[in-house]
């Protein structure tokens, strides 16, 4: 250690902003890095804040809980860490009132010097952290929810959005809306919702219970679904789960690339159909002062259907939905890509008096998939070209007669379709309106020779494993709005 070099002076500057409780977000994050990596500031900034709780205390302000826990950490601490004598004098430092976020930080510190193993907080023992949250709406919480958190026992219901919970070797996501209960470092309770674990080396056993089974980990990444009446799906990517069925108490083991449904009274393979959630469709208005008129897949002449790939039937059903997916690359899942058909009539209305166009989607959940394996996504929509191929019907189509696809290899058909425009479905809300407008939606629709139009939707994201099929609501569903063309005509 080399208090004079530039690094140490860098880290004494920050440190003081800390300490002072005025360093910024970036100033934090650049703290926290710098003492994980160097034993000897990690030790240093122990010291000091422990220090700076003693002379709180001293001066007649007390400590919070959390600082008392502190102190004791660092006390055993310093029996073990010589005091550094080129340390920063705490005397000559203003002291903070605040302190939480310097607190969150020293607990960062030492969980990596290893003082808080076996630790309690409140009376409770601590069995996670809270660790990344993306986009998280909480309905309730026995626990604190910030990114960092101690989690002791207790509940936590996420309304949206996905959360990382951080167990001593196994990372688990849960999935808004879900309700989990932690009950020890290796177990945890899955009342409802959707999570996904990753299980390192070291933590195989552990145990995720739902309403209808106990499912133990043997080292493995696998997903975890407990639908409204307590069914439970298991997806095992990798590895085996050993999932024992309350009801019968027999215990099955899960292999990679197969899954179990456990329900009130049976196990079964897990099949993957499209389950239904409820979803509120949203609206929004023109600005121009053109004539609206809405064209659906459902009105005259239109249809919808989507197709899998290699599959030779229709997936056009009563399900009310239309699914979408580009599977991982190079993970031998060909068989999971979708895509998806919609027809519009245009016999109408007058081609030529189109000026403006837009595409709305209703997304809904699909029930397949995970959504912590899959990034934002990009979906693009091709309007098909070759007026030939326009007679396709919902009820025959299928993977070899998909107009506009290429199947070995799949690819679009750029000779007979052009790109009209992209879109994004953020990974944290996909129940949202999604869709496309513009010149060349506009352009399509007005080149259009024999009364139809033919959108293809073709994801170009791929995820990871058992990734999420994003679903949209097509003209077979009973409560959403099916696929509709807004345009804007003159008169």
């Amino acid at each position: 250690m080399n208090p004079n070099n530039e690094r140490w002076q860098h880290y004494r500057q920050l440190c003081d902003a800390v300490l002072d409780g005025t360093a910024d977000r970036d100033q934090q994050t650049e703290f926290e890095a710098l003492i994980l990596a160097d034993p000897d500031m990690k030790r240093d900034y122990v010291q000091l804040l422990h220090l700076e709780s003693t002379l709180r205390l001293r001066s007649g302000r007390g400590l919070s809980p959390v600082e008392q826990e502190f102190n004791v950490a660092a006390e055993r601490s310093a029996a073990n860490a010589p005091v550094q004598v080129d340390s920063p004098d705490p005397m000559s430092k203003p002291i903070a009132a605040g302190g939480w976020q310097r607190i969150a930080l020293a607990a960062t510190v030492l969980v990596a010097l290893g003082l808080w193993s076996g630790r309690w907080w409140g009376g409770q023992p601590v069995i996670a952290t809270m660790g990344t949250t993306d986009s998280c709406k909480w309905v309730s919480s026995d626990l604190p929810t910030n990114v960092g958190a101690a989690l002791t026992p207790g509940r936590l219901i996420l309304d949206s959005g996905i959360a990382e919970l951080r167990f001593p070797k196994v990372d688990l996501r849960m999935e808004g809306p879900a309700d989990l209960e932690l009950i020890s470092s290796s177990r945890c309770r899955v009342r409802a919702g959707r999570v996904y674990a990753e299980v390192k080396a070291g933590g195989e056993g552990f145990v995720v219970e739902t309403p209808t089974s106990v499912l133990t980990d043997r080292g493995t990444r696998f997903g975890v679904n407990v639908g409204p009446g307590g069914d439970s799906d298991l997806t095992v990517l990798e590895g085996r789960v050993d999932a024992q069925h309350l009801a019968s108490g027999v215990v099955q083991t899960v292999h990679p690339a197969s899954g179990l449904r456990l329900t009130a009274g049976l196990t079964e393979p897990l099949q993957q159909t499209p389950q239904m959630s409820p979803a509120v469709a949203k609206t929004r208005t023109d600005d121009d002062s053109l004539r609206v008129v809405q064209l659906s897949t459902a009105v005259g002449q239109g249809r919808d259907g989507y197709v899998i790939a290699g599959q030779e039937e229709s997936e056009t059903d009563a399900s009310g939905m239309l699914l979408v997916k580009r599977p991982p690359v190079n993970e031998g899942q060909e068989h999971w890509r979708r895509v998806a058909c919609l027809h519009f009539d245009l016999t109408l209305l007058d081609r030529s008096t189109i000026r403006s166009a837009r595409l709305r989607l209703q997304g809904l959940p699909s029930g397949l998939g995970y959504l912590s394996l899959t990034p934002d996504t990009t979906i693009a929509v091709y309007g098909l070209t070759d007026q030939s191929l326009e007679d396709w019907s919902a009820e025959t189509l299928d993977w070899k007669h998909c107009p506009g696809i290429q199947v070995q290899p799949f690819q679009v058909d750029r000779q007979k379709t052009q790109l009209l425009g992209k879109f994004l479905v953020p990974s944290d809300h996909t129940a949202g309106v999604f869709g496309i407008e513009g010149d060349s939606l506009v352009q399509f629709l007005q080149a259009d020779r024999n009364g139809g139009a033919t959108l293809i939707l073709v994801s170009e994201t791929a995820g990871q494993g058992a990734s999420y099929v994003h679903g949209f609501a097509s003209s077979q569903n009973a409560e959403l709005p099916p696929p509709t063309l807004r345009l804007g005509v003159a008169d």
